[in-house]
């Protein structure tokens, strides 16, 4: 009997069903669950919410009662369901801002941290979902989550009738005590800050330099002990005076207000909350008063002649119920809530430092950006070069800055874009900058420069005592397929100590074949260039960045080396290869695409900082230790 041939099964993996009709059974479960466990009714999309309609693809309504009555409770799905959570919405719910975490629409704002995890489940999903619909309901009606009202004070102060149209951006502190401000008004907008020329230098960065930016106007802060209540929110001049006498400065300080007569009188409402300061503002607008000639407007009280009322009486007057209110929404644009929100405890530090970035390349360029999101509070960037088309597929800035200096466009860029910080610009070399007379005291100097002799010379004045700040230095390997950050705290090590006399790194990442060309020209007299993008950028422009805001942030006490290894493809992309040196110490990262911190060596005969120094030094063994 001939022997049978065997024949190779493979498993495969069971069946799923469709989105289709995934989707579809979910409805019908759905449906199902719904009926039974709550009496729920299909809707007609005809009989939708108002606030559902057009985002949903199929609804029920149940009577629910979770206390002390029974209430009308809608339920939608859209159609991503069962991978999108429902939504409810409360038909017979108490007014807007009586209940949190209830729209005006009526829909509940539940729990916003829930996954969906096995989707082919909608019943078990639709009972929690149902629980947390319950749980808020009943908590609304027994008045226990009334706090929720002053965590989130932003979503419900900004969402009330009658708030302005006109907001207010707030350079202010989100401090205590109650004080006086300054408040900007503008057609369409107000800017409050704590002095007149903190507003004046934001509008003139953001807007250019205008003089009417220079006059801004008497404004009261009121730091209050707790955030405010919607009962609390002030609908008269006299709910003002309220708020006032529960700080013990804040009487004094609207008397102070009311004393300058000009209306409408800007208070803003500032307390603290478990997730940071919230601010409010008001305008509070003179007194009407319905007399037997019909409304007027005194701005003094009955028998009193102008400005011979007694402040207090002045004060309560101005501040009374039949003074209007008007609210406005406040939004924060200084420098804590820009960077981080207010919770990033690194801004307090980085608002106070000066940063000089030379050279304003395709490296330096993004890496001053870096540094302005970050929140550093002043740059000053130097270059002598304008900026070209052919910069500005690898720059921050594009072709409406062609033809000007780079300092000066990329300066413009950032300080119209982050008004709350100083960033100038100086047309030159680093050593033209130092050497200007200009008060160049600075906590850090970054050399992005790719010119040896420039930082060869900045290197030596650092030696030399003549800069007395840390150095920072960046540049790439050729093709940006490795990136390098040195900081130097101290005149040893210094940059020299990794170098060659001609500038050539010692221990580079990579190495290159001269049949691999690391400099590409234009057709044109010394136009030079190196052949890499912005993506491949990224990794050394990250490298510096992180390392000078270490440095900043005192996180580093001794000279630092910052390694980009970019990914090995993109290297033998380019004809390169590691360099035996490197790929020695990291054979197990071949793949590359990392970054490291290593210490940076010093020199004990280098030339520059190393004893004796001198033009050249020769060891024993033959070899440069220059």
């Amino acid at each position: 009997m001939r022997p049978s041939k065997r024949v190779e099964t493979h498993a495969t993996p069971k069946s799923r069903p469709s989105c289709a009709a995934l989707r579809e059974q979910a409805l019908l479960d759905a449906d199902l669950f719904l009926v039974n466990s709550y009496g729920a009714i299909r809707l007609p999309e005809a009989a939708f919410a108002a606030g559902a309609k057009g985002r949903v693809s199929a609804g029920w309504s149940m009577l629910i009662q979770p206390s002390n009555r029974p209430r009308s409770l809608d339920l939608y799905v859209d159609q991503l369901f069962p991978f999108s959570r429902p939504s409810f919405f409360l038909r017979d719910g108490p007014e807007f801002l009586t209940w949190p975490h209830v729209e005006e629409s009526g829909k509940l704002c539940l729990l916003d941290d829930v996954k969906i995890r096995r989707p082919e489940l909608v019943a078990d999903f639709l009972a929690s979902e149902m629980a947390d619909a319950f749980r808020l309901v009943q908590e609304s009606e027994s008045g226990t989550n009334q706090a929720d009202f002053q965590a989130e004070f932003h979503s419900y102060w900004n969402r009330q009738p009658k708030l302005s149209d006109q907001p207010v951006y707030s350079l202010l502190e989100g401090r205590g005590p109650s004080r006086l401000v300054r408040l900007w008004r503008g057609q369409h907008w107000c800017v409050a800050g704590e002095t007149e020329d903190e507003i004046a230098r934001w509008l003139k960065h953001r807007h250019g330099d205008k003089s009417e930016y220079e006059r801004s106007d008497v404004a009261c802060l009121l730091w209050l002990p707790a955030p405010l209540l919607p009962a609390e929110y002030p609908r008269s001049g006299a709910a003002l005076y309220g708020l006032a006498r529960r700080t013990p400065e804040g009487l004094q300080v609207l008397r102070a207000l009311a004393r300058e007569e000009k209306a409408p009188f800007p208070v803003l409402l500032v307390a603290d909350t478990d997730n940071g300061p919230c601010f409010a503002a008001v305008d509070s607008f003179h007194p009407k008063r319905i007399g037997l000639r019909g409304t007027s407007t005194p701005k003094t009280p009955p028998g009193f002649r102008p400005g011979k009322a007694p402040l207090d009486l002045q004060t309560q007057y101005i501040f009374s119920g039949y003074a209007r209110v008007e609210p406005r929404q406040v939004d924060r644009v200084d420098a804590a809530w820009i960077h981080g929100r207010g919770h990033d405890p690194r801004q307090r530090d980085l608002t106070g430092k000066h940063v000089i970035v030379a050279g304003c390349g395709s490296v330096g360029a993004p890496l001053a950006q870096q540094l302005a999101m970050a929140g550093v509070g002043r740059l000053t960037l130097v270059d002598p070069q304008n900026l070209v088309w052919a910069n500005i597929g690898r720059y921050p800035v594009g072709s409406k800055f062609v033809g000007r200096a780079k300092t000066k466009a990329l300066a413009e860029f950032l300080q119209e874009n982050l008004p709350h910080l100083r960033i100038d610009g100086f047309v030159g070399t680093i050593a033209g900058y130092l050497g200007s007379g200009v008060d160049h005291a600075a906590d850090l100097i970054v050399s992005a420069t790719a010119d040896w002799s420039a930082e060869r010379v900045l290197n030596l004045d650092h030696i030399d005592g003549l800069i007395t700040c840390p150095l920072l230095f960046t540049w790439t390997e050729p093709h940006a397929c490795a990136g390098h950050a040195v900081y130097l705290p101290a005149a040893q090590p210094c940059l020299q100590c990794g170098f060659a006399l001609g500038g050539d790194m010692r221990d580079p990442v990579t190495k290159w074949p001269e049949t691999a060309p690391t400099h590409l020209s234009e057709p044109a007299c010394g136009a030079y260039f190196q052949p890499y993008g912005p993506v491949e950028l990224m990794g050394t422009v990250s490298a510096a960045a992180s390392l000078t805001l270490d440095a900043l942030l005192k996180k580093l006490d001794a000279a630092t080396h910052r390694v980009w290894a970019g990914p090995r493809s993109l290297l033998e992309e380019h004809g390169g290869a590691w360099s035996d040196v490197w790929f020695a110490q990291h054979a197990d990262r071949n793949e590359g695409a990392f970054q490291e911190t290593i210490n940076w060596q010093g020199d004990l005969y280098c030339n520059a900082c190393g004893q004796p120094r001198q033009a050249l030094v020769s060891t024993s063994d033959g070899q440069d230790r220059s």
